[in-house]
Parts: structure tokens; sequence; C-alpha cells
């Protein structure tokens, strides 16, 4: 399926397309406003850029090499970089990832095509009773889910 998407600046997934960074202290996905600005989305507020979630997602090659790219940049102007760092990058590791991402479209002028076209093969937390992004013939991954839904 996937072979008939374009090979350039193309990244593939469920994207998550309005998730808000929790602003909490206390909350063990905090990002502090150093960590992660905040953006002002007209309808939304305060949200990350879109990403895609961690279960599948494809990204081609010269993509994954601007972010590399990116990342060595940041590596280099913190020559002593350290476990710090880490707390001072947004997370979780998803929202991150569309954080550099978007920085290529927004300061490097980078063209790219986030493709969720085939959402239906994704379940994201399914249930016994859910009915968004729940299991069935044709989901081809699963994420979140537990024994009871299994058995559903």
């Amino acid at each position: 399926q996937l072979e008939r998407r374009p090979p350039v600046a193309y990244l593939w997934g469920n994207f998550d397309h309005g998730s808000n960074p929790v602003r909490d202290p206390e909350h063990p996905h905090y990002n502090s406003y150093d960590q992660f600005p905040k953006r002002k989305h007209p309808l939304f507020g305060d949200i990350f850029p879109p990403y895609a979630r961690g279960h599948l997602w494809a990204m081609s090659a010269d993509l994954l090499a601007r972010v590399v790219d990116v990342w060595r940049g940041e590596l280099l102007r913190h020559p002593d970089v350290s476990l710090e760092l880490a707390g001072r990058l947004p997370h979780p590791d998803d929202p991150a990832l569309g954080v550099a991402v978007a920085s290529l479209v927004e300061e490097d002028g980078v063209s790219v095509n986030i493709d969720d076209r085939d959402l239906n093969v994704f379940s994201l937390n399914p249930s016994c009773n859910a009915t968004y992004l729940n299991i069935h013939r044709r989901t081809w991954v699963v994420h979140h889910v537990d024994v009871a839904a299994m058995h559903c």
C-alpha cells in the first residue's frame, strides 16, 4: 500500500492533530514553556503540531535524514550533552518528533506530506464498547489494549 505513495518528504501513520501539552508540573508528561513554547492555534489554543502516534508510522528516507541532521546540529551546539538535556526536550517522544518535523516546515520551508488516509487500520485504546478505532477484521496494529478488550 505504501509503495503507491510519494517517496519524498513523506510521513505516514495515525496522526494526532490537536493534542494539548500537559502543563501540570506534577504530571509525568509535563512540558514546561522552555521545553515546548506555547503555540497558539486559532481554534484549539496551546497544542502540539501534528504527530504520528508511535505504534506504527513510516517516514521517507530523505525526511528521516533531515530530522537526524536537525538533532545532530543540536548535539553539536550542546557538546556537553547529558541526560539533563532530555528534561528540556518536548515529550513524550511522539509529540517530540512532530515538533522536529514542524520545525523543518516552519524554519526551513520544507514541504512535508503527512498521510493519515489509512486511519481505519489502527486500533487505539480499544475496549468492548469503543466506537472509535476499535479492533476489526482490517486492523493492522493495536495500541494500548488490555486482556478484557482482546476477548470482546
